[in-house]
């Protein structure tokens, strides 16, 4: 059995046997470890407020080869964005997406140290600035590229001709092609061929607000979640409407 450190972020809990409670986390080695605190969902319990989602965490515990839950030694809040979503169902509602989403593309054997920085990179800036819009998009669009998962979008994916440059650009449901080639292509919204050019080359501090390009990207982003794992976010849908009220 060895003994592990790592920071990491809760991503959620639950609670097992009426008492202990289970903290599922993303380490900074990108992993996804599922902690248990013996007595842990106890008030008095030393693990009560610190086990709780949108908390960043500085964990030990012990983990033995083939066992899903790792026994809990300690624990202790190294950033807590409670009180920053307080009040506030806009960036509540953003990060239960941002969880649910980190839950669903990270498993434990595959890890994405990348995946990790991506999401303090969004929660840092967050944590100073409000624009939860292009945050999201960011996030998704960054979660899905760091993966493998969204389509490449560079270049024509039919004549190889830089989609930055072309007139038209369509998503055939899998490839990114330019409207000459693939005149059948569902096109892609004014503005979103460029908010991707620009995503892939900046800082998230970088980035200026683009209300309907964002929410036209997370969309697309949605669609290609769906159709490259066959299942769909519970939150994708209820976010929607709090995060780009009025696009």
């Amino acid at each position: 059995m060895a003994v592990v450190k790592s920071v990491c972020y809760v991503i959620k809990t639950f609670t097992i046997n009426d008492a202990d409670k289970v903290a599922v986390v993303l380490t900074e080695g990108g992993l996804k470890k599922s902690l248990v605190a013996k007595n842990g969902a106890r008030l008095k319990s030393a693990a009560a407020g610190k086990l709780d989602p949108f908390n960043f965490i500085e964990a030990e515990w012990f983990e033995k080869e083939g066992k899903k839950l790792h026994p809990l030694n300690s624990a202790a809040i190294k950033k807590s964005y409670f009180k920053r979503i307080s009040g506030d169902m806009g960036r509540f509602m953003a990060f239960s997406f941002y969880s649910e989403l980190a839950d669903m593309l990270i498993h434990s054997e595959e890890g994405s140290p990348k995946f990790y920085r991506l999401l303090t990179h969004v929660f840092d800036f967050l944590d100073e600035n409000d624009d939860l819009k292009t945050a999201t998009a960011y996030f998704m669009f960054w979660s899905l590229k760091l993966l493998g998962i969204f389509p490449p979008f560079e270049n024509c994916a039919a004549c190889g001709k830089s989609l930055n440059d072309a007139a038209g650009v369509g998503f055939t449901g899998e490839k990114f092609c330019c409207s000459a080639c693939r005149p059948e292509a569902e096109p892609l919204p004014s503005g979103v061929p460029e908010r991707l050019f620009d995503m892939s080359k900046q800082p998230l501090s970088g980035l200026s607000a683009d209300l309907e390009s964002d929410r036209a990207l997370v969309t697309l982003c949605n669609e290609i979640f769906t159709r490259f794992t066959g299942r769909e976010t519970k939150s994708f849908a209820l976010m929607l409407p709090f995060v780009f009220a009025g696009a």
